[in-house]
Order: structure tokens, then sequence, then C-alpha cells
């Protein structure tokens, strides 16, 4: 069964709170364009725009994982049981959701100056986790949907940023 959040009409008026929030939480696409636009425009407006995007990061970093607990609430008050979701454990849509939700995990908890200060340098290395998880972000968006063109455009604008960083880093070296 492919998993995708049930359309809610226009015409409908009678609807439950769980369906107008569930669809809510499966259409985020303002806010990732905004945030990829925000990226984007980081690296062609110079300085202003790189230092506010560095100095909120963490907060961005934070709201992506409450965001992500938020999804997997909803997706467990759907699924009634955690033995029926965990069930669904090995079908693929489903555990490239869960497998970001559990690498964001430590990042969230270790996000503080206090975990930096403690964790050193391995919090760094740490933090390399948000790659794959963003990859598998990708790649559930792509599964539930079905759809490769919304994946590229709020994923490829990060994609970009990735190698404009990456291309810096070598010009410098």
């Amino acid at each position: 069964r492919r998993y995708a959040p049930p359309p809610i009409p226009e015409t409908q008026l009678e609807c439950s709170y769980l369906d107008s929030f569930e669809y809510t939480i499966h259409r985020p696409t303002v806010i990732v364009q905004g945030l990829g636009v925000s990226c984007l425009l980081a690296e062609r407006a110079g300085r202003t725009w790189l230092r506010w995007l560095r100095v909120r990061r963490r907060q961005i970093g934070i709201t992506a994982f409450l965001y992500t607990l938020l999804h997997i609430i909803i997706y467990l008050a759907e699924k009634g049981t955690l033995s029926v979701a965990a069930a669904e454990l090995s079908v693929a849509v489903v555990w490239t959701g869960w497998l970001p939700a559990i690498l964001m995990t430590p990042l969230a908890l270790t996000s503080s100056d206090r975990w930096v200060r403690r964790l050193g340098a391995k919090w760094f290395t740490l933090h390399q986790l948000a790659y794959p998880a963003t990859v598998l972000s990708a790649a559930h968006w792509y599964l539930v949907s079905e759809k490769m063109a919304p994946v590229l455009v709020h994923f490829a604008p990060l994609g970009i940023l990735e190698v404009v960083r990456y291309s810096r880093a070598c010009t410098r070296k």
C-alpha cells in the first residue's frame, strides 16, 4: 500500500482535526522553498545573508527536528498502535522516514554550546550525520509522492549550495 496523506477538498466542510493537521504537516512546501531560496540568496547577496543564516543555523536545525517529531506523532496517531507502525518498518517509504529522524536525534540533543565544548572535535564529526539524514529525507519524500520534480525543487538548492561551499573550500586550500 502506498502511503500518502489524504487530500482535503476545499468543499469539505467537516473534517477531523487530525486530517487537517496531517494535511498541513505533509505539505510544508512554503517553508522548504523559503529556506532554499534564503540559502541561495545568502550565496548571492553577500555577507549579510550568510551571517543571518550562520547565526540561525542551530534554530533551523532544531526546527527541522521538531517538525520531524511532529510528523512522527501524526504518523503514529494515524497507525493507532506501535505494533502496526513497527510492522511497516521493512517498507522503504517508512524506513526512509524513520532513519533520518534517528540520525537527527543526537544532532538535536547535542546542539547546545555546552555540548559543542564537551565533545570538541567529535561534535563536528557527529554533526556530519545531517548529510545522510538529508539524502534519506529526500528519498522518503520521493517514495511518498512518487514524483521527482517536487523533490528536486526543494532539495536541489541545498545540493547547489553544498557544491558552492565545497568549491570555495577547495579554492582556499
